[in-house]
């Protein structure tokens, strides 16, 4: 099926003939579309609307074990976690990429087998609403909220309000169903048990139903339950975040069902996804791809991470943060502060890259430069960096410092 959506951008209506001539069964088009008259058309008032009310109703029909996984920070990696460990028992769909939109949500669910048993959902929001709108396609059986980060406060003006937006994805949980929290975080510790779903906190706190105990170089740990159960696990990759994704993972899969055997496998077998704290290895010199995506908190967890790499030296290349709370600039400059501060982050050196990190570069007091050309910094690191160190390569995608990781290879 081929639906002709009309984007910011690009007319689906303008690919209509071509996809009826490579084999679209029918093509959904809005009744206003008069450019061709063929049998496989469907005519209907909206066609973004029709997208997701087929992919709600093909849900209902498959009637998978849907988990919806939200959060600031986390979501894609705890995604990935959870599809490893289901796949292996039955069969998985997942979002691909960050496809995390109604109509990537849409697409995901319509894509399905109709023997498919599990599907793990990456939800994300970019306003007030949109939770609602994708809760009501996918209508979630479980869910995860992962953490109530700062990205995205420019749009939802606090942190209250991105609370009570991520929250929504509980909607339409009902009395078996599990909603697996972080017990760390500010605003999810305060949650009660809901008389509606089973809220189930899982954290480093004392008071967490799953409880992270005995990390071992952010890629070991304990998982202890409120019932004194404990699982232990070893996961082949390395990462603080790593760890507390990992957690989430594995309670809710303990939650419904899965065994202890069936979530260690899982969690041994993932690796990490390209730009999420990928570790690459170039003649020595240990490279942390982590360009994908970034935050005030990640960059904190990524930098905190790469300390417990084995490395002579430790550098890190830090570009602008696009998605940030508030003023930019003040929010930058926090970036610089906190890094300085934080007594488990080491640099040897800070390269800073972009308009923005110019306010972090100048509020860090350690070792550091700044650059607005990404040729001039390239042509640093390849003077600097030698064999034994380890690097870390952060920013938001759109900064694309995936460029410089490629270089850094090649060196």
């Amino acid at each position: 099926m081929f639906f002709a959506l009309k984007g910011e951008n690009v007319n689906g209506e303008r690919f209509v003939e071509d996809a009826l001539e490579k084999g679209a069964s029918c093509v959904v088009v809005s009744k206003t579309f008069d450019l061709l008259d063929d049998d496989r058309l469907v005519f209907v008032d909206d066609v973004f609307n029709a997208l997701k009310v087929s992919a709600r109703k093909y849900r209902e029909e498959v009637c998978p074990v849907v988990v919806a996984v939200t959060g600031s920070v986390g979501k894609t990696t705890t995604k990935e976690l959870l599809y490893q460990i289901f796949s292996n028992k039955g069969k998985t769909i997942k979002t691909k990429g960050n496809l995390n939109t109604e109509v990537g949500i849409s697409v995901t669910l319509l894509s399905m087998d109709d023997d498919t048993e599990y599907a793990v959902l990456e939800h994300g929001i970019d306003c007030v609403g949109e939770m609602e709108r994708e809760v009501m396609i996918s209508n979630p059986d479980h869910a995860v909220i992962t953490i109530i980060g700062s990205s995205h406060l420019q749009v939802f003006g606090s942190r209250e309000v991105i609370f009570r937006e991520k929250y929504s994805v509980s909607n339409h949980l009902g009395g078996s169903s599990y909603l697996v929290i972080n017990s760390d975080d500010d605003f999810m510790s305060r949650l009660a048990d809901d008389a509606v779903f089973n809220t189930v906190s899982v954290g480093y706190s004392k008071y967490s139903d799953y409880r992270i105990e005995d990390v071992v170089g952010f890629h070991s740990f304990s998982l202890r339950s409120k019932k004194g159960d404990e699982f232990k696990y070893e996961l082949a990759v390395t990462g603080e975040h790593f760890v507390k994704d990992a957690a989430f993972a594995s309670a809710t899969a303990l939650c419904l069902g899965f065994t202890y055997d069936d979530v260690r496998r899982g969690l041994q077998q993932f690796k990490a996804v390209k730009g999420r704290f990928e570790i690459l290895d170039n003649k020595g010199i240990i490279v942390v791809d982590d360009s994908y995506n970034s935050s005030l908190e990640s960059i904190v967890s990524s930098s905190i991470s790469l300390g417990e790499i084995n490395s002579k030296r430790k550098f890190a290349v830090l570009g602008d943060v696009l998605e940030i709370s508030g003023s930019p600039e003040v929010s930058h400059s926090k970036i610089g502060v906190v890094i300085d501060e934080d007594k488990k982050i080491n640099f040897d050196k800070v390269y800073f890259y972009g308009k923005m990190m110019r306010h972090a570069y100048v509020s860090y007091r350690g070792n550091k430069e700044h650059f607005d050309d990404k040729v001039e910094l390239i042509k640093t690191l390849r003077r600097e960096l030698k064999s034994g160190d380890a690097i870390l390569v952060k920013a938001s995608r759109g900064i694309a410092l995936d460029e410089v990781v490629d270089k850094i290879m090649e060196f």
